[in-house]
């Protein structure tokens, strides 16, 4: 197990990874849906798929008093100084599938894990695995 620190923001993409860690729980042209299908959602036990977006925003604390939208701001910041296309954009496109996404979401973990080093000290954080099972 690592030593180093990690960032809240690596935290949540590794979370958002985990919502999404299983292929019936991903979805496409909408943030969320329940189980019919639907995007409207009433309580968020009722979300069984999430887009990319949408994960970050859940493991955000998205519809919760936890919830921090200038973290999240912040993540999406991250995320869209790495990615050439919008998240939207790639998570959408007929030609992503399952696979691309969660080999994107390996890329933005590592790439935040490796911003964390640069910064180590300037974050509270915990050890590597125990961020990725805290969702």
């Amino acid at each position: 197990m690592s030593d180093r620190k990690i960032s809240e923001r690596t935290k949540v993409l590794m979370c958002a990874k985990k919502l999404i860690s299983k292929e019936e729980h991903w979805t496409k042209h909408a943030s969320f849906r329940t189980e019919s299908g639907h995007t409207v959602i009433r309580r968020l036990e009722d979300i069984v798929s999430y887009c990319m977006s949408g994960a970050i925003q859940r493991a955000h604390g998205w519809n919760t008093s936890s919830y921090n939208c200038n973290e999240a701001m912040e993540t999406f910041r991250f995320v869209a100084n790495i990615m050439i296309l919008p998240i939207a954009t790639f998570n959408d496109n007929h030609n992503t599938t399952h696979t691309d996404v969660l080999r994107k979401f390996d890329e933005l973990i590592g790439l935040s894990l490796a911003d964390d080093q640069k910064t180590e000290g300037n974050h509270a954080g915990t050890k590597v695995f125990a961020a990725a099972n805290h969702c």
